[in-house]
């Protein structure tokens, strides 16, 4: 199993986006991070990243509709030094640890799931918006 969902064109899933006008600005002037906010890409699919209402974490939203019903991949990240981390919950159960950092012009993820090790290469996204 992949942690990323599948790529939406491919399997008709949706990427759930929490914008809010002028999100990124708010980022930038008060929490210095308007570069992780958006909707990303990676070979396996999509997810969203914004900025939580106190300004302090990343929320992390995924549909993953790789296995046989589709569920929402969910999280708030915190910053722990270079990375942001936090858990992953899918139908109220915690499945795993994401953490991710800027790298180059995308985001590097890694996933640990819940009893496992972190992964070894990541994976490497790119903006879609």
């Amino acid at each position: 199993m992949h942690w990323c969902c599948m790529n939406p064109a491919e399997k008709g899933a949706e990427v759930i986006v929490a914008s809010q006008p002028g999100l990124s600005e708010l980022a930038e002037s008060h929490c210095g991070d308007a570069k992780l906010i958006g909707t990303w890409r990676t070979e396996y699919g999509s997810y969203h990243i914004s900025q939580s209402d106190a300004c302090a974490s990343l929320v992390y939203v995924e549909e993953d509709s790789s296995g046989d019903a589709p569920r929402l991949l969910t999280g708030t990240l915190d910053r722990e030094g270079e990375w942001w981390q936090g858990d992953i919950v899918a139908n109220g159960t915690v499945i795993g640890q994401l953490r991710i950092q800027p790298e180059r012009d995308g985001l590097r993820s890694f996933f640990k799931p819940t009893g496992g090790e972190w992964c070894q290469m990541g994976l490497l996204s790119e903006r879609v918006c």
